[in-house]
């Protein structure tokens, strides 16, 4: 198994996939979290709702950590652009690059459709 960020939808019933692998993401969440800061965009960790991890280990609802936060596919779609651009034309910027922006590409994928039918998304982590 392994650690994976992967997409969560507000509609639970979007009409399509939203399967991604995630896993090289998280693999290499230090080396994104450096082209984030470089590229002045929000840290994964802020675009990812941990409300779900918090219920999962009994957590003060009212916590600030137990919020579910949303964003718009738009604002996804801007960050996972950014990513990838910076990674596919700095071949040092991520170990494994290659699978990282596979997992990039599956969320532009996921975040485009939901940008067509106006959901809003975040990350979560599956541990």
């Amino acid at each position: 198994m392994g650690v994976a960020y992967f997409i969560v939808l507000d509609k639970k019933k979007p009409g399509f996939d939203t399967s991604v692998n995630g896993k090289a993401v998280a693999r290499e969440v230090d080396a994104i979290s450096k082209v984030t800061t470089k590229l002045k965009l929000p840290d994964i960790n802020v675009l990812t709702s941990f409300a779900a991890l918090a219920a999962q280990f009994g957590a003060d609802p009212s916590s600030e950590g137990a919020k579910e936060k949303w964003f718009k596919a738009e604002e996804g779609l801007e960050w996972v652009r950014a990513v990838y651009e910076y990674i596919d034309t700095h071949p040092r910027s991520a170990e494994n690059r290659a699978r990282v922006l596979e997992d990039l590409e599956e969320y532009e994928a996921v975040l485009s459709k939901a940008a067509k039918i106006k959901a809003k998304w975040h990350f979560e982590m599956d541990v």
